[in-house]
């Protein structure tokens, strides 16, 4: 961004601007025939008061005042496009970007193993602090054990963001269900 313009390089940048724009305009636009003319036209603006602001680099010896415009023009163009480039890159990486999590070493529950599936049922009516939690066991006790379907089935979203959502919800339900199953194991250790 350029400094605010005195009042005399104001008057100048008008009488360039009146002068030249057009003319650097269409020459940009033959150019950059796929930009929009609206960003041709704002780096247009950027060289008319670049060029009020301080044209000593301007050299008559190496061509006309338009001819500098539309390098200044052209420069200011070209920055426009490169951040608009890597900024769509970005995006598109984020947007391919795969969040994976690792899945417990055991599963959640034991098949067929009443005295787990007692466990889960104490954890959704107990344990569990919100609806979110006890949805979300729910899912686990129908075998459904992805981030990013529970992220999904929660109304999270799919983003990753959502999906680590997910996946820290069912990292703290998995620490309450192995602090429970320790908890009743040492507790039938004791009983026998």
């Amino acid at each position: 961004m350029i400094e605010p313009l005195a009042p005399t390089q104001s008057a100048m940048a008008s009488e360039i601007y009146l002068q030249y724009a057009e003319v650097v305009g269409l020459r940009l636009q033959v150019e950059f025939h796929w930009v929009h003319e609206d960003e041709i036209a704002e780096a247009v603006v950027e060289a008319v008061l670049s060029a009020a602001h301080d044209s000593s680099d301007f050299d008559p010896a190496r061509g006309g005042f338009a001819a500098y415009l539309q390098l200044l023009a052209r420069n200011d163009l070209r920055t426009r496009l490169r951040g608009e480039k890597r900024l769509k890159a970005r995006e598109a990486k984020k947007a391919e970007m795969t969040v994976t999590f690792e899945e417990p070493a055991a599963p959640l529950l034991q098949e067929n193993d009443p005295a787990e599936t007692a466990v889960v049922k104490e954890l959704q009516e107990t344990l569990a602090r919100t609806e979110t939690e006890r949805v979300a066991l729910g899912l686990w006790m129908k075998g459904i054990d992805s981030a990013v379907t529970i992220a999904e089935c929660l109304g999270f979203g799919t983003d990753a963001a959502a999906v680590r959502r997910a996946a820290t919800l069912q990292a703290r339900l998995r620490q309450r269900i192995h602090r429970e199953r320790t908890r009743r194991q040492s507790h039938d250790a004791e009983d026998s």
